[in-house]
């Protein structure tokens, strides 16, 4: 049965295209992947590679979607522990312990703020180099 099951498959040719007819750079001697790119050994000159970076734009990706301030600020509130703290501030205001309600309340609030803070810092993206 193995061998009826080899003989259906189709055996893959080893040229230098593959199924998608791009080139199989790997494949292909130095030399002539340089005349199919268009380069040189020593690599661009500087009006050549001028007029393709202006043709094809750099090579960069798009900037990430970044989130509102707002939106982050919110998200610090999702936690069951946060959760749990305000709950604990709500029963200490019921109970009359209205500075122990504000104290928790505020500790979550400064929390929020520093943890919004950080990750609005950590997701600015570095500027490029100039070299």
């Amino acid at each position: 049965m193995i061998e009826r099951c080899r003989a259906q498959v189709p055996v893959h040719q080893t040229d230098s295209q593959d199924i998608s007819g791009d080139p199989k750079w790997h494949a292909r001697a130095g030399d002539d992947v340089l005349g199919a790119l268009g380069s040189r050994q020593g690599g661009l000159s500087l009006a050549e590679a001028a007029s393709r970076l202006a043709v094809h734009r750099p090579n960069a990706l798009p900037p990430p979607p970044t989130r509102h301030p707002l939106v982050r600020f919110f998200s610090q509130f999702q936690s069951t522990l946060i959760h749990a703290l305000l709950v604990a501030a709500a029963a200490a205001a019921v109970l009359g312990h209205g500075l122990d309600a504000t104290v928790i309340v505020a500790v979550v609030l400064v929390n929020a703020i520093v943890v919004s803070c950080r990750r609005a810092r950590r997701k600015t993206p570095l500027p490029p180099s100039g070299g």
